[in-house]
């Protein structure tokens, strides 16, 4: 059974050992903004990821560093859904200018059977955050 605490809880531990914390999370279709076309077909699948980057930034701001996962070796269907999600974290150097880390993760995915946070960490556990987030002041 899960209480009250477990089932809001935003805090959780990376694989690499650094303490995270889900600031915000979007969900949305993946063909947002095409009007024709077919998820099976490469040109659109290739496109969708094209501007997956720019609608990160536009979801969660213009310099929010980001990391979009890759689709699963071998797809041939674009996934129905997009996840982002804004992570922060404590510093990764010393600087005295900045207060904290922080980097948004995109994802496809048709799977959302499971409770977001359970979703949202299972889909960014395994995330090398040193090699993509970056330092910032609040």
């Amino acid at each position: 059974m899960t209480t009250a605490d477990e089932q809001y809880d935003n805090d959780y531990q990376l694989d690499c050992g650094r303490w995270v914390t889900i600031e915000e999370c979007y969900i949305g279709t993946s063909m947002l903004g095409f009007l024709a076309g077919s998820p099976e077909n490469p040109r659109v699948i290739r496109r969708v990821i094209e501007r997956l980057p720019e609608r990160v930034q536009s979801t969660f701001g213009g310099s929010i560093p980001h990391y979009i996962k890759p689709l699963p070796e071998g797809s041939s269907l674009l996934p129905q859904f997009v996840f982002m999600v804004s992570l922060i974290s404590d510093l990764i150097s010393e600087s005295p200018d900045n207060h904290a880390s922080w980097l948004a993760i995109c994802w496809l995915s048709n799977d959302i059977t499971t409770s977001l946070p359970e979703h949202i960490k299972r889909e960014t556990r395994a995330i090398e955050w040193n090699k993509y987030a970056v330092d910032f002041a609040y």
